[in-house]
């Protein structure tokens, strides 16, 4: 029987988390927009099937109606609507293959925009759990000092501080929009480090701190998979950013990642491989560090095959 592995994605308004969920799998399904957008809790469960089928729960946990083939309009409404709680995804999550773990992104509400009471409980349980359920707190650089994203920090310092190691090592900091950092800004100066310290004055010693451009990989990700008549837009909207990751090495965001030395030979053979077939597209993908966070997922995922 195979085990399932929750990953609880985390953050307070407009850091990117839904388009972050969005790039890991690889396609635009769950909304996304500045300010408070992700009203209900999305469960995606990966079957390795291409097409997202899904099942639509109002607060009693009964089903309200199924979708063959969900999609960013299909979420868009569900968000909107105050009869749907929680829907339940199943498709592809392609960055992890493994025959004995099952894979669940879990997106909540921000802790700032809880339409319903429970999706704040079962963030708050995601962060006291002491089993293996991982946990990405997803933040933006530029606006560390937000009340919501402190207390919600301050509850992880508390768990990680009665946990040890393994409760240490099951959550992950996601710093998101490093693309909107400008070229002469420090980005490891600027922010990891600066995260790194902001973290320490709340408790959080020596965080797993993993720098991402979520808007860019998902870009790249739907240009990958788009229509010959999709791809023309898609190249038009994402070539500035595509070229301002490429030609900045401190854009280069794979270089601050914490992997071990295995999985950071993964990374280093897919940059080498790019470079050489002159793939300006996969570059840009590595060093948006969206591949540098899978690889610490599934690190985190094989401990418990």
């Amino acid at each position: 029987m195979k085990k399932i592995i929750d990953v609880n994605i985390i953050a307070t308004m407009s850091a990117g988390k839904s388009t972050l969920v969005n790039s890991l799998l690889g396609k635009k399904i769950l909304p996304s927009k500045q300010g408070a957008c992700t009203a209900i809790v999305t469960k995606i469960e990966d079957n390795k099937d291409d097409v997202f089928k899904a099942i639509v729960l109002d607060k009693n946990n009964e089903e309200i109606v199924r979708y063959s083939n969900i999609n960013y309009e299909d979420m868009k409404y569900l968000n909107n609507s105050n009869k749907v709680s929680e829907v339940d995804i199943k498709g592809n999550i392609s960055f992890i293959n493994c025959e004995s773990i099952t894979l669940v992104l879990i997106d909540t509400p921000g802790p700032d925009n809880a339409m319903d009471e429970r999706h704040a409980e079962i963030t708050h349980k995601a962060l006291s759990s002491s089993s293996k359920m991982l946990v990405l707190f997803v933040m933006n650089g530029g606006t560390l000092n937000n009340n919501f994203q402190k207390s919600f920090l301050q509850d992880i310092a508390k768990s990680m501080s009665v946990g040890g190691k393994q409760s240490k090592e099951r959550f992950i900091f996601v710093v998101n929009k490093i693309d909107e950092y400008i070229v002469d800004d420090d980005i490891e100066k600027d922010v990891l480090e600066e995260t790194g310290e902001f973290l320490k004055q709340l408790g959080i010693e020596n965080p797993n701190i993993f720098l991402v451009s979520a808007e860019i990989a998902l870009g790249i990700r739907r240009l990958k998979n788009a229509t010959s008549d999709e791809k023309q837009g898609l190249l038009d909207e994402y070539r500035y950013k595509i070229n301002k990751l490429n030609s900045n090495v401190q854009f280069h965001l794979e270089k601050y990642a914490k992997l071990p030395a295995s999985s950071q030979q993964i990374i280093d053979k897919e940059l080498e491989a790019a470079i050489k077939n002159d793939d300006k597209i996969e570059q840009a993908l590595i060093h948006s560090g969206i591949r540098s966070l899978e690889e610490a997922i599934k690190n985190y995922c094989f401990r418990f095959e």
